[in-house]
């Protein structure tokens, strides 16, 4: 597909909060293994069009995406919608 048109991300409400966030998002799982400057610009590109959901975890490559996405993010943070899990560590 050209550049001729552009595309936008298609926005939907996030349950019963009120809150408008991107039909679409983008998971990072090893994105931390790839071009960190490809990644970049393809999670700003996402956020251009609209893309407002970035899917991370802290054990995906051991916090290392997590430093992708913020580079992404940058100071777009209040226009997108970080998701990140943690890992359950059982008490004993």
């Amino acid at each position: 597909m050209g550049r001729d048109k552009e595309v936008t991300v298609r926005q939907t409400r996030l349950g019963n909060t009120g809150q408008e966030i991107a039909a679409v998002g983008q998971g990072t799982w090893q994105m931390e293994m790839h071009d960190r400057a490809a990644n970049v610009r393809t999670l700003r590109r996402g956020i251009e069009l609209g893309m407002t959901h970035i899917d991370s975890a802290e054990m995906y490559g051991s916090g290392a995406v997590e430093d992708v996405v913020g580079e992404a993010i940058g100071s777009a943070l209040t226009l997108t919608t970080p998701a990140s899990r943690t890992v359950c560590r059982a008490r004993g």
